[in-house]
């Protein structure tokens, strides 16, 4: 679900800016929303004995496997789109940035269940994930993760929060694999202290959007408040005009009628006053 939210706040990102950098992180983040709601579909013992979709002992380690390496290798997809500038001519393919990357997982995901005869074992049948961790595909997404992590750094120096708080969420990431292949086997300590990692990198970039969202409104309702105060007020004499009478007489008539309290209205022109008190 946070995957899916901060989706969703980057896409939006995108549509404003039209920045290709957003829709391929809204797409990265997009693949890991449908790849980890997959894996809690198939995952042994959550819905069935066995997983459902017909998942062999195999399938959700796999589906591990592809969502733990594909996250950094889309995040690194990403950074690479910062050097190709904003166009609106070729939106289309940007959107397929993120349209790809569901395909992405989609296939990834029938691969895991459909295809998992061609996938070598990684599970033993105690729930060991000894032979993931001593196997090319472990050290493979570990290194992307590091690779990325790495990357990341050296590329944005960390400059905005948007950077800060990804590089934060690739941390997490970082810490959830190595955690998951040292130990070694399904519901150890290990395997819970990498989940609450695994929580702590979905969930970095979205409270940054939501912060930084809150701080949008904030600054919205200043500038509305000061664009109101300046519409009412005359531009050379800093007096309120006509609309604000309209509005405030308005206001101030509705009150008296209904307090039964009379209503004095000061006219003043050329050094002239009038006091009209209508009871």
């Amino acid at each position: 679900m946070t995957e899916g939210l901060t989706a969703l706040l980057l896409w939006t990102q995108y549509a404003v800016s039209g920045r290709l950098l957003f829709a391929a992180l809204s797409g990265a983040y997009a693949f890991t929303s449908v790849i980890a709601a997959f894996q809690l579909l198939v995952f042994p013992g959550v819905f069935s004995p066995t997983g459902l979709l017909g998942a062999g002992p195999q399938t959700a380690v796999w589906i591990w496997a592809f969502w733990h390496g594909g996250f950094p290798a889309l995040v690194t997809a990403s950074l690479l789109t910062r050097a190709v500038p904003s166009s609106l001519t070729d939106r289309t393919k940007r959107r397929l940035a993120a349209v790809g990357a569901v395909t992405l997982a989609l296939g990834l995901c029938a691969l895991a269940t459909a295809g998992q005869t061609y996938l070598p074992p990684f599970v033993a049948g105690s729930g060991s994930y000894a032979q993931l961790s001593n196997s090319p595909a472990g050290i493979i997404v570990e290194a992307l993760c590091l690779a990325t992590l790495g990357l990341h750094v050296s590329t944005t120096r960390l400059r905005s929060l948007m950077d800060l708080w990804l590089a934060v969420a690739l941390v997490g990431a970082l810490i959830d694999v190595t955690l998951t292949l040292s130990a070694g086997a399904r519901y150890s300590i290990g395997w819970y202290a990498a989940r609450v990692a695994s929580m702590v990198s979905s969930s970095a970039v979205l409270g940054m959007l939501i912060y930084e969202t809150n701080g949008l409104y904030r600054r919205l309702s200043n500038t509305h408040g000061t664009f109101v105060e300046t519409s009412a007020r005359d531009g050379l004499t800093g007096v309120f005009n006509r609309a604000y009478f309209n509005e405030r007489f308005a206001q101030e008539f509705s009150l008296a009628s209904a307090s039964s309290q009379p209503l004095c209205v000061l006219l003043y022109r050329g050094g002239d006053r009038a006091a009209v008190c209508p009871q």
